[in-house]
């Protein structure tokens, strides 16, 4: 399910039951399910805003059947999942993964059926070093720089809905992401 612009309009795709474009007036719905759409008007107040370093992005990038996606870890090295994130406070490091499937080799699954090799592996990590300080490093050059962070300056904000179920009501969150930098 990914938003695409064509025409400053958003379609959602992959989605069976949801085809609708959207107006960009509409752009504060990021994730669906196809229990249907939730629209921000409707998100009872349980909304929510995170303080992010400008590095980091809460949605996944493709190109073509590449996926590069943050993954945020605590300090017990536990993996943190971003729906169910309340505080920043506790994340320790971002791992950047880089995901896509081998086509030149291949494995069999269980059911023996041939299937092309997926493969993921850290591209860079940013790990929290002081209550300012971040440490960035590049595994591909096997360099590090050290961060400043600069949480005064707000430099972009997204807002995304997480659409409710029967038990469970819909929520906002809002993304503020601050400067990092030397």
């Amino acid at each position: 399910m990914m938003l695409g612009n064509r025409k400053n309009r958003y379609r959602i795709t992959g989605m069976p039951t949801v085809g609708h474009l959207l107006s960009k007036s509409m752009l504060t719905l990021a994730f669906t399910f196809s229990v249907g759409i939730l629209l921000a008007q409707d998100v009872p107040n349980k909304n929510k805003t995170l303080l992010l370093p400008e590095f980091f992005e809460h949605r996944y990038r493709t190109d073509k059947d590449t996926i590069w996606e943050f993954k945020c870890y605590d300090s017990r090295d536990s993996l943190i999942k971003m729906d169910t994130l309340t505080n920043t406070d506790g994340i320790r490091y971002y791992s950047l993964f880089k995901s896509y499937t081998d086509s030149s080799h291949k494995y069999v699954d269980a059911n023996g059926i041939k299937q092309f090799l997926p493969v993921s592996s850290i591209i860079a990590r940013y790990d929290k070093m002081g209550t300012d300080k971040w440490m960035y490093i590049d595994y591909a050059t096997n360099k590090f720089l050290y961060l400043k962070e600069y949480k005064s300056e707000i430099l972009r904000s997204d807002n995304v809905v997480f659409a409710g179920t029967k038990n469970k009501p819909g929520y906002m969150v809002t993304f503020k992401y601050y400067r990092v930098g030397k």
